[in-house]
């Protein structure tokens, strides 16, 4: 059943939410990073800024920690918003029920890239919401496109990525991210994704019926259960989100950046840096 109230309310918290995010926090930010680009260089080996100072001849554990918590430290703004976000959407679908019709793949991609383009999240922060979007039903083109887009196709970072790069580099990127999004993934889905065989139905309703609920109970349904899919959400991610940073750091220590320039340029050497910019966990910019 919908319940309106609960809606606005939710609509609400999200567009302050996101105007915080973009205005305050994370266009600021990428823009000061693109102005900053050429003369760049990173405090710790996965860390903008190191908040804990790293003595070269502390033993690999504690070398390890610290560069952890810096890693903690410069992406906790994301993924507090990438968390807070999750919940939002969460609890809104909960109180605006949406339905799912099979056989649409490619308009449903469609719709991610929409969504996923603005919000202008990276890829630490895109999971959470992406977990949130799917636990209530969101079809998995949608939420794969959404978590795609996010931290590749941006304004800021398309524009970073067009000044700073060669032109055929630039644009290979952007090529090969709409290759992937309207041809790849919709042959994924069809052959992996059990949505396209499913009918027609309603998501789950956890709220109260409401035709009666005044704006008093609206507000106090809605934060109830707010709090409720907040810990959903940080139990299932956030210990996810700091073993990748550990596990990350790890790998940066025992292989630095440095030493990638001594590799000899071939197939097996491109995949083997791909593997490990898959592995970590930083933002794309």
């Amino acid at each position: 059943m919908l319940h309106k109230k609960r809606a606005f309310i939710i609509l609400a918290l999200i567009a302050a939410l996101l105007a915080y995010f973009w205005l305050g926090s994370r266009y600021p930010s990428i823009d000061e990073k693109a102005a900053m680009a050429v003369d760049f260089v990173l405090e710790d080996v996965l860390s903008f800024e190191a908040a804990f100072e790293i003595d070269p001849e502390d033993p690999a554990w504690k070398r390890v920690g610290l560069s952890t918590l810096n890693w903690v430290s410069t992406n906790r703004q994301g993924m507090t918003f990438g968390v807070l976000l999750a919940s939002l959407v969460l609890t809104l679908l909960q109180a605006w029920p949406l339905r799912r019709t099979p056989g649409r793949t490619l308009p449903d991609i469609l719709k991610g890239v929409l969504i996923g383009t603005p919000l202008g999240v990276c890829v630490n922060c895109a999971a959470p919401i992406a977990y949130g979007m799917r636990k209530e039903g969101v079809r998995s083109g949608t939420t794969l496109a959404t978590m795609f887009a996010s931290p590749t196709l941006n304004i800021v970072v398309v524009t970073m990525m067009f000044s700073l790069l060669p032109l055929y580099m630039a644009g290979t990127r952007v090529v090969v991210t709409f290759l992937f999004l309207l041809l790849v993934l919709p042959v994924l889905l069809r052959f992996f994704d059990k949505d396209t065989q499913e009918v027609d139905r309603p998501l789950p309703d956890c709220a109260p019926r409401a035709e009666s609920e005044t704006w008093a109970q609206a507000v106090i349904g809605t934060a109830r259960d707010f709090a409720r899919n907040l810990w959903f959400i940080v139990v299932r991610t956030v210990p996810r989100m700091l073993l990748a940073g550990f596990l990350g750091t790890a790998l940066a220590m025992m292989l630095p950046m440095e030493s990638l320039t001594t590799w000899q340029i071939s197939l097996m050497g491109m995949a083997a840096v791909a593997l490990l910019g898959t592995f970590a966990p930083v933002p794309l910019a």
